[in-house]
């Protein structure tokens, strides 16, 4: 008996010494084990950013789901060229490219633990603070997506990693290597320029006004070389530009709608992320439910960024931190599209200042809701779920029978490219069918696929749903059999491709 309890002991000492080692084993087995979930290309912007990765291969920057390939200037490229090297060797086994969101989130684990470790009172608040990093639902998602998200936060836990370990920047190369590692941020996300900004300001209130220049200046290069070429090659800065014209006009909007997006944000940040919450608000009940919960994470919120900012040594990366946060949040305050994956480079620390503020209660009820969710999504991999599984017999179909010079209307467009080469275009606007059929003509589309919504990826906050816009395709397609061919079907994936009549 004596002996046994020795064992458990002993099985407990080494456990609390290595906890982080064996979070880090874990993260990573439910990581890789969550991989399958979604195929690569579900999401649109994973197959655009290979597709953008290829055209680098071939020595430029272009938009290979157009026939003429024009060159693109959207997005930015620093996640491309990441891709680049992989593409080149994984052409046909794309699903171990989400080795990199992987990688890059463990990579992640690592910084913040040597930022977030000196500042814990005691190594279970620490391994907290971890835990419900790793573990939650949208860290498990963008940790398995092939988009540029976990890269982006490797970088920028890197990034403070870097500021933090020189104190005294003017001596040393550091400053030089902060300076790349920022130019990579900036390059890999627009919010990377908020965080060269916000290191900037930090060095200058220090003055170390070499560090500042530097921090400035390598990611200034970068970012101004890439719209010197944009401006050459498509006459525009940014793609990005367009974007902002659409933000303006949602301001110009009025307050309420406004507003109301202000709250929808608010939901998906202290319900969707940081509670890992997915609460439809379809009711007064329900709107009432949701505010007060949002009210008390705040207020949990506030209280541990209150207790961090007065202990005897704050964070070297605090000023930083709240700067970056500012201007995250206010860029995205105004831009017309909320998501969970725009914010989730804050989640970490703002669960750092979660887990200073709130009680050991909150903490479980929290752990609670994220194994929950974490467990819905490996019981989808391993259900095989319909909505999970590549339509591939319908686009080896395509890649086969179809001419090479193919122009597909479809409702993921860049999965077609990716997967059969085809230019595609994704849903078109027009006013009646007439007008459609004439748009299609003047585009020079040849073929329409349609696919039943549970295989699409499309999200539209206001007007109609785009899975009922396809199905008016379908039907418009079948009853007017002079001007579209159907061609193929298949009942198994619920797929109909049309050729367009000319």
């Amino acid at each position: 008996m004596v002996v046994k309890s020795e064992r458990v002991l002993n099985v407990w000492a080494f456990s609390r010494r290595h906890s982080f080692f064996l979070l880090i084993i874990l993260a990573a087995s439910v990581y890789a084990a969550l991989a399958p979930r979604f195929y690569v290309g579900y999401f649109g912007d994973d197959a655009r950013d290979i597709l953008a990765a290829r055209s680098l291969l071939h020595g430029s920057y272009s938009d290979w789901q157009q026939p003429s390939h024009p060159p693109l200037n959207f997005p930015l490229p620093g996640f491309p060229l990441l891709l680049a090297p992989w593409t080149a060797l994984l052409v046909r086994a794309l699903g171990w490219l989400r080795l990199i969101p992987i990688l890059s989130t463990l990579g992640s684990l690592f910084f913040l633990r040597k930022l977030f470790e000196p500042h814990f009172s005691t190594s279970a608040a620490f391994s907290a603070c971890m835990a419900l990093f790793a573990f939650n639902p949208a860290t498990l998602a963008y940790s398995t997506f092939v988009i540029s998200d976990a890269s982006y936060l490797f970088f920028m836990a890197w990034v403070l990693v870097l500021y933090c370990d020189e104190p005294q920047p003017q001596t040393g190369g550091k400053k030089w290597l902060l300076g790349g590692a920022l130019a990579c941020v900036a390059l890999l996300r627009p919010e990377g320029m908020i965080l060269m900004l916000a290191i900037f300001m930090a060095r200058l209130s220090e003055r170390h006004w070499k560090s500042a220049v530097v921090a400035l200046s390598l990611p200034g290069i970068g970012l101004g070389s890439w719209f010197l070429r944009n401006v050459k090659a498509t006459g525009t800065i940014s793609g990005y530009s367009s974007l902002w014209a659409e933000a303006f006009t949602f301001l110009r909007a009025g307050f309420w709608p406004w507003f109301s997006y202000e709250k929808e944000l608010g939901q998906k940040l202290f319900l969707d992320l940081i509670l890992g919450i997915s609460m439809p608000v379809v009711g007064s009940f329900q709107a009432a439910l949701a505010s007060v919960i949002v009210l008390l994470v705040i207020v949990v919120l506030a209280r541990g960024i209150w207790r961090t900012a007065h202990v005897a040594e704050v964070p070297r990366w605090f000023l930083v931190t709240s700067l970056y946060t500012c201007g995250h949040l206010l860029l995205h305050a105004v831009w017309p599209a909320a998501d969970p994956h725009y914010l989730w480079p804050l989640l970490p620390f703002l669960l750092f200042f979660i887990v200073q503020g709130a009680s050991r209660g909150m903490l479980w009820i929290m752990a609670a809701l994220y194994l929950w969710q974490g467990m819905y999504a490996l019981n989808a991999v391993f259900q095989k779920a319909a909505t999970n599984q590549l339509p591939a017999k319908t686009l080896a179909w395509i890649a086969t029978e179809t001419p090479k010079d193919s122009y597909f209307l479809a409702p993921n467009a860049s999965l077609i490219t990716l997967y059969t080469g085809r230019c595609a275009l994704a849903l078109i606007r027009a006013r009646n069918a007439e007008d459609f059929y004439g748009q299609l003509q003047h585009r020079g589309i040849t073929h329409i696929l349609v696919m039943p919504p549970r295989f699409l990826y499309l999200h539209q906050a206001n007007g109609p749903s785009p899975e009922k816009a396809w199905w008016r395709i379908a039907l418009t397609a079948s009853l007017t059999p002079a001007k579209y061919a159907a061609l193929y079907q298949d009942s198994t994936e619920q797929s109909l491709v049309y050729r367009v009549k000319k």
